[in-house]
C-alpha cells in the first residue's frame, strides 16, 4: 500500500464528520427518491414475465459493468486483492445477494406497505450491529430517539394499508425482515474491515459478486431464468441499471464513507415515502393527516440522528 493510500484511509470507528451536513441530507433525500422509485419499476418487469432472481441478477451484473467503466474512465487505481475479496464476499452474501434474495422471496406473500415498514428497520439493525464493531457509531439518547421516531413515522404512514391487509404468514415476513438485517450487517462489516472509501472498483465488485450469485441461483429454480425481451421488461431493466444501481450505489457508498453506515442507512426511511409521494403526485390526491404526521416524524428522526455529534475525535 502506498503512502497516499495509507493517508487516505480512515481508522475503523473514526467518523470523518461529526454531524450530517446539508449536502448529506440532500444526498439522503436524492438516494431515497431513486431507490424508492425502483420498487414500482421492478414490479412492472415482474408482472410482464421476468423471473425475480434472474431479473435482479442481470440488473446487478450490468450495473457492475457500468460502474467498472466509470472506474476505467476516471483511471481509478485498482484496490488491493484483499479489498476486492472483502467486497466480493460481503456483496455476494449480504449487501447485494442476501438482501435481494430474501426481499424478492418474501414479497411474494408480504404486501408492499408492510414490506416497506419491515425494510425500514435497516437503521435499527445498523445501530445494533455497530455496537461491538464500530464504537463511534454508537448512538446517544437523541440518536436512538431519532431512529425510533423515524421508524414510527413510516409505520404511521402505512397504517391504513396494514389495517386492510390480510393475515401474513410468519415465514415470508421473517424473510423480508432478513433482507434489511443482512444489508445492515454487510454495511457495518464493510466499514469495519475496509474503513476507507469504497471506490468504483469496490462497488463494481460487490454488485458483480451479488449479481453472479443470484444469476447462478436462478438456474436452480424452475423457470427461474425467464427474461422476456420486450419493452415492458427491457425498459425497466435499463432504468434500474442506470439510475437506482449505477447512480444509487455510488451515492450510497459515498454517504457510507462520509457519515457511517448507521446514518447512511436512514435512506430506508425515505425510500418507501418517496414511493408514496410519487403515487400522490400521479393521483393528484391530497395527503391525509396520518401521512403528514408520519412525514413529520421521519423528518424529526432524520434531524435527531443527523445532529448527533461523535464523542470520538477523528
Amino acid at each position: 500500500m502506498s503512502a497516499e493510500e495509507r493517508a487516505s484511509r480512515v481508522p475503523a470507528g473514526k467518523p470523518p464528520s461529526s454531524a450530517l451536513r446539508p449536502l448529506d441530507y440532500a444526498l439522503l433525500l436524492f438516494l431515497g427518491a431513486i431507490w424508492g422509485s425502483a420498487f414500482p419499476v421492478i414490479r412492472v418487469g415482474l408482472v410482464h414475465g421476468a423471473a425475480p432472481f434472474f431479473f435482479a441478477g442481470v440488473r446487478c451484473l450490468l450495473g457492475a459493468v457500468g460502474i467498472a467503466l466509470m472506474a476505467w474512465a476516471t483511471r481509478e487505481a485498482v484496490p488491493s486483492s484483499r479489498s476486492l475479496r472483502v467486497s466480493a464476499v460481503l456483496g455476494a452474501a449480504l449487501t447485494i445477494g442476501g438482501y435481494f434474495v430474501f426481499l424478492y422471496v418474501g414479497e411474494e406473500a408480504v404486501p408492499g406497505g408492510l414490506a416497506s415498514i419491515v425494510v425500514a428497520t435497516n437503521p435499527l439493525w445498523s445501530a445494533m450491529f455497530a455496537l461491538p464493531l464500530l464504537p463511534s457509531e454508537r448512538l446517544g439518547k437523541f440518536g436512538a430517539l431519532g431512529i425510533f421516531a423515524g421508524f414510527v413515522g413510516v409505520l404511521v404512514i402505512f397504517l391504513p394499508d396494514l389495517g386492510g391487509s390480510s393475515r401474513v404468514p410468519l415465514l415470508p415476513l421473517l424473510e423480508v425482515l432478513a433482507a434489511p438485517a443482512l444489508f445492515a450487517l454487510g454495511s457495518v462489516l464493510l466499514r469495519h474491515f475496509e474503513p476507507g472509501p469504497q471506490g468504483f472498483w469496490g462497488i463494481s465488485t460487490q454488485l458483480g459478486a451479488g449479481g453472479a450469485a443470484m444469476t447462478a441461483g436462478a438456474f436452480l429454480v424452475p423457470a427461474g431464468t425467464a427474461l422476456p425481451l420486450t419493452a415492458d421488461v427491457l425498459l425497466p431493466l435499463v432504468y434500474l441499471v442506470l439510475v437506482p444501481t449505477c447512480i444509487g450505489y455510488v451515492v450510497y457508498f459515498r454517504l457510507h464513507h462520509q457519515v457511517g453506515p448507521t446514518r447512511a442507512n436512514l435512506v430506508s426511511f425515505i425510500s418507501p415515502i418517496s414511493g408514496l409521494l410519487v403515487g400522490l403526485a400521479v393521483s393528484e390526491g391530497a395527503p391525509s393527516l396520518l401521512e403528514v404526521g408520519g412525514l413529520a416524524l421521519v423528518a424529526l428522526g432524520l434531524f435527531l440522528v443527523g445532529r448527533r455529534k461523535s464523542t470520538t475525535r477523528p
